[in-house]
């Protein structure tokens, strides 16, 4: 009897180590489990410059909308409102909530590396949208490629010059510029001059608008009052100039659709809302578009790529879409899909 006893305890000790031997494998498999592939619950902390401009909430809609296909992405989102004190306290409150990752695009590059350093050492990875952050502390940074989109803006105005009949010999261009504080102003300028003299198209006025419609407005005043014969004009942000563009064309007696009498020619980048309007009605003959909602998307993705121990790409740049009369409707262009 003591012999089968012997002999049962055994058993029953055996089958409680496989037991727990299966349990600890299985437990193991699920710790390999990709957090971004559908499984476990994922934490992303977001904040926006402000959500007064149409290209944020894009970026921000191309978040929501790669989270919601994943499912287990939960997003917790907030908007600096054009504050860098503000958006240094919400990084800070993120990592004190002890989100998985979090998501910027900065108000300024250099207040927030601090905080975005202060992420890192708490081993939270932080993705950058449309700039850098100071100090190389983010993890990656996405962001157009400025410079190509000002080289495209220099083709596609030489392609509409054409169509209307006119040679690269016969532009006169005043170039409305960015900030030449920012990157983006610096790049997109370079971008456009640099193709412009390739192409043998003349610049014959460069003026400031740091991205404001009002300066818009009175560089185009000043740019015709001192070269009358001006007969195109580039625009470094649609979204930033072309209100006050248009108003001071309007004020000249300029402002007319391609085809019409005294039509001046316009590019640009960024195909914001009115922008892709005014390329549906004939105002601006074709731009270089952002793809505000593939870098959200793209800005979800690398940081669930680094939440989860992958090596990502420090700057990843998109390129420009190019936008004229005959796709200013298409459902792929993010102004036209946030109407909808």
């Amino acid at each position: 009897m003591k012999k089968f006893l012997a002999v049962l305890m055994t058993a029953v000790l055996l089958l409680c180590m496989v037991g727990c031997s299966e349990k600890g494998k299985a437990e193991e498999k699920s710790d390999d489990g990709n957090k971004g592939g559908g499984g476990e619950k994922i934490v992303l902390g977001v904040t926006l410059h402000d959500l007064s401009s149409d290209g944020y909430s894009a970026n921000l809609i191309g978040i929501k909308e790669m989270a919601d296909e994943l499912g287990n992405v939960e997003i917790r989102a907030v908007s600096a409102e054009g504050s860098a004190e503000d958006q240094v306290s919400q990084v800070e409150d993120f990592i004190t909530s002890g989100v998985d990752g979090i998501i910027i695009l900065p108000v300024d590059s250099t207040a927030l590396s601090g905080a975005v350093g202060n992420a890192a050492e708490a081993k939270i990875p932080v993705v950058s949208m449309d700039r850098t952050v100071s100090g190389d502390v983010a993890s990656a940074t996405i962001e157009s490629d400025n410079y190509e989109h000002g080289k495209v803006a220099a083709d596609l105005m030489l392609a509409a010059a054409k169509k209307q009949g006119m040679d690269a010999g016969d532009l006169k261009v005043l170039e409305l510029l960015g900030a030449q504080a920012s990157s983006s102003g610096v790049e997109r300028h370079e971008g456009f001059s640099e193709r412009c003299k390739e192409l043998g198209i003349t610049i014959v006025s460069s003026l400031p608008t740091e991205w404001e419609a009002d300066e818009a407005y009175n560089s185009v005043l000043d740019g015709f009052q001192a070269n009358a014969d001006i007969n195109a004009i580039f625009e470094a942000s649609d979204i930033a100039m072309h209100s006050g563009v248009s108003a001071a064309l309007e004020q000249l007696g300029k402002y007319a659709a391609a085809g019409k009498d005294g039509h001046i020619l316009i590019t640009s980048v960024d195909g914001g809302p009115n922008g892709i309007d005014a390329v549906k009605e004939g105002y601006i003959d074709a731009m270089a578009e952002q793809s505000l909602l593939v870098m959200g998307s793209e800005a979800l993705e690398t940081v669930l790529k680094a939440i989860d121990g992958e090596e990502v790409e420090k700057l990843i740049q998109l390129a420009p879409v190019s936008v004229t009369s005959e796709n200013a409707d298409s459902e792929e262009l993010w102004p036209n899909k946030i109407k909808k």
